[in-house]
């Protein structure tokens, strides 16, 4: 027995909202793919970014789940099954409470993950960019392809065992007292001018120095600032998604209370 009238509109608006749900899960799946593969070197060169790697597999996870989801959504509209909609409801709600709890927590927790990888950005410019080689070819990839140098900057090199851990291993003289230090090559903005890494001047400890040929900007502001710039695109989205999902829960709820009381019963 067929839904008749304001729930037969509500049965076709379920479906394309779940049409929808099921391309925003393989958007979601995509992305994650994507952001997995694309920045594996980038992930490579900082141990504190790979711990944040589970947020894309978080992403594959719930591109698959929302997908399984609107499966079950679409499906139980077109059967009029109130069992396959109960069940599609229960899915929906872990997720909405679930995309809340982690938008909460990552709001609350931003400025904290963005101080532990600067610092562990920085403790492997300073320790183990000589002792690692996937390591060392992860942060002269991100310095060369995202323009910057360093963690906070190009100091930063002055400190490290690339040259000689610290101060007191640097050159007496002028270039001593100026705070001479060497910077890898993927920190040459002038590439064709090798000498030009081969010492960087500035004054003790590194403040204020100029920085003439070398990217000036810290990695770590730079990858930081290209996840908040997205973040807030992703966040725009999931916002819009979870007024969709709440809104494809009330109107699931009616639907199932009209099958109730019409008696139709469906496995």
């Amino acid at each position: 027995m067929a839904l008749g009238g304001c729930d037969t509109v509500i049965k076709v608006i379920i479906f394309i909202f779940n049409i929808v749900f099921w391309v925003v899960g393989a958007a979601l799946l995509s992305v994650g793919i994507w952001l997995r593969v694309s920045f594996s070197e980038y992930l490579d060169a900082n141990e504190e970014l790979q711990k944040y790697v589970i947020g894309t597999y978080v992403m594959i996870a719930v591109g698959v789940y929302l997908m399984v989801i609107a499966s079950f959504g679409n499906y139980g509209a077109c059967r009029e099954s109130p069992c396959m909609l109960g069940t599609y409801m229960i899915l929906l709600t872990i997720l909405v409470i679930a995309e809340v709890a982690g938008g909460v927590f990552f709001y609350k927790n931003k400025d904290e993950i963005n101080r532990k990888y600067q610092e562990s950005l920085l403790d492997t410019i300073k320790y183990q960019y000589n002792r690692d080689p996937i390591k060392q070819r992860a942060i002269d990839l991100m310095q060369s392809e995202l323009k910057c140098c360093g963690s906070l900057g190009p100091g930063d090199w002055a400190y490290s065992e690339y040259n000689g851990r610290d101060k007191s291993s640097l050159e007496v003289g002028v270039l001593g007292i100026l705070g001479a230090y060497r910077v890898p090559m993927s920190c040459c903005a002038t590439p064709d001018m090798p000498e030009v890494c081969s010492r960087v001047t500035g004054n003790i400890g590194g403040i204020g120095s100029l920085f003439k040929g070398v990217y000036s900007e810290g990695c770590s502001k730079k990858t930081w600032d290209y996840f908040v710039k997205n973040s807030d695109a992703v966040f725009a989205t999931s916002l819009t998604i979870l007024g969709l999902q709440v809104f494809a829960l009330v109107l699931s709820l009616i639907m199932c209370c009209a099958m109730n009381r019409g008696g139709r019963y469906k496995a």
